[in-house]
């Protein structure tokens, strides 16, 4: 009986295994494939202080001499603002010019981004060895805002959107060489919006880096909020990410008044996402099961699930960039998923590897004091000691989520069906290749 089970189970085993054989080229061949960057691609453009508006058209016209530093650069700005912009000579001026005007009362109010003072004695440090800057995080975050560029990514628009972005820049008066610069990168083919998003942020200057969508539905004045809770969450060594989210809007007009298709897709890939990503198993319900019995026992860490990975509002430590960015594949819509993989798997592989979670050096000097409960990422108010405040002061790498203003822009370039598809298919690439490690996963950070 034990031998017939046994070559039951064997011929049972054969089918699968050439399945999945099968499947391996086939993962291979529809695995896609980012380009290196085209030395053009290493320049950017740029307007000189006291230029005429015709020398700004003619600038638009010439190749650029000006090159790109590197992530691996010290910080030298306090913020990039990363913008990716495929035909956007409509849409950029309004978000532009918002996003000056907010940064620029920030200036001249003489007030920092995350909206408190300088640290004193209790300073959270400056970035690890890996991306140490001359400038710090602390100066970065809590410092009044002097210096900030913004790089427009132009990912091989056919419309004026280079022109657009320099007449702005003159406009404006974010000059070559000051503390306030606009550049601009031309890719010379389309790469799609991950694509883009990463090479600007692989030669952003900024100890903070945000990446935003050049249509303006986020509100700009939200990156302050995003900066205090970076300002929280972030670890002695200069690590941690904030992503703007819209996932209280569900149910509001912003989102009812969007067509039904639209807001099915949104749904069924949220679902598909939560499905793939943290795929229900036994041994995952019997922890929530136990967790539920025994709430007050310690618990294993873990990143508190994001609710919206989509929203093209999200801000990175440059630590954070270095560590994940060069790392990434997906150019195309899926790519925050796999940002935001990539730092759960940072979190988990230095948790793993017995560094231990992250303790915060409190005022006496201690760690584990108690201190009243903050509310993020669903944590209640409460108070308790520092490992139950908040699962973020204790991760590697936290990524927090903080609510924004969002509101629809007509113009987007997403094409409902064919992208919902072709997003499904990105997810199931990216699970497969990190799962089977052809996809190199990130290493374990300094805590």
């Amino acid at each position: 009986m034990e031998l017939s089970l046994t070559s039951a189970l064997t011929l049972l085993s054969i089918p699968i295994l050439l399945l999945l054989v099968s499947l391996y080229p086939l993962l291979v061949f529809i695995t896609p494939h980012s380009r290196g960057a085209l030395p053009s691609e290493l320049h950017y453009y740029t307007v000189k202080e006291g230029s005429s508006a015709a020398d700004v058209d003619a600038a638009a016209q010439k190749a650029s001499k000006d090159k790109l530093g590197t992530l691996k650069d010290d910080a030298s700005v306090q913020l990039s603002v990363i913008i990716p912009a495929y035909n956007e000579e409509e849409r950029l001026p309004v978000m532009l010019t918002e996003t000056v005007e907010y940064l620029e009362k920030l200036r001249t109010a003489k007030q920092s981004l995350a909206g408190v003072g300088p640290a004193g004695a209790t300073s959270k440090g400056k970035s690890n060895g890996a991306a140490s800057t001359s400038l710090s995080l602390d100066q970065a975050l809590r410092e009044p805002l002097t210096s900030y560029e913004i790089v427009i990514v132009d990912d091989g628009s056919k419309d004026k959107t280079i022109a657009v972005a320099l007449s702005l820049a003159h406009k404006l008066n974010l000059t070559r060489g000051s503390a306030r610069e606009l550049r601009v990168v031309k890719l010379e083919q389309n790469r799609g919006k991950g694509g883009a998003v990463r090479h600007g942020i692989l030669h952003a200057r900024g100890a903070l880096i945000l990446f935003a969508d050049a249509d303006g539905a986020t509100r700009f004045s939200d990156l302050s909020p995003l900066c205090a809770e970076l300002d929280r969450v972030r670890t002695p060594t200069g690590h941690g990410a904030v992503v703007g989210s819209r996932a209280h809007l569900v149910g509001s007009e912003a989102v009812v008044k969007r067509s039904f298709i639209r807001n099915f897709l949104m749904h069924s890939f949220h679902l598909f996402l939560s499905l793939l990503l943290r795929p229900p198993s036994p041994s995952r319900l019997l922890r929530q099961w136990q967790r539920s019995r025994a709430s007050t026992k310690a618990q294993p860490l873990a990143q508190p699930e994001i609710r919206d990975t989509q929203c093209g509002f999200k801000l990175f430590t440059r630590a954070t960039s270095l560590h994940i960015f060069p790392l990434s594949h997906i150019d195309r819509w899926i790519f925050d998923v796999e940002l935001l993989m990539l730092a759960e798997m940072a979190s988990e592989k230095t948790l793993r590897s017995g560094a231990g979670p992250v303790q915060r050096p409190t005022a006496n000097g201690t760690s584990g004091k108690a201190t009243p409960k903050k509310k993020s990422n669903g944590v209640a108010n409460g108070t308790a000691t520092s490992a139950q405040v908040d699962v973020l002061l204790r991760l590697p790498v936290p990524i927090a989520e903080v609510p924004v203003h969002w509101a629809e822009v007509s113009g987007s370039k997403i094409e409902l069906l064919k992208d919902s598809i072709g997003m499904a298919l990105d997810l199931l690439i990216l699970r497969a290749n990190y799962a089977l490690g052809r996809w190199a996963s990130p290493g374990v950070v300094p805590i």
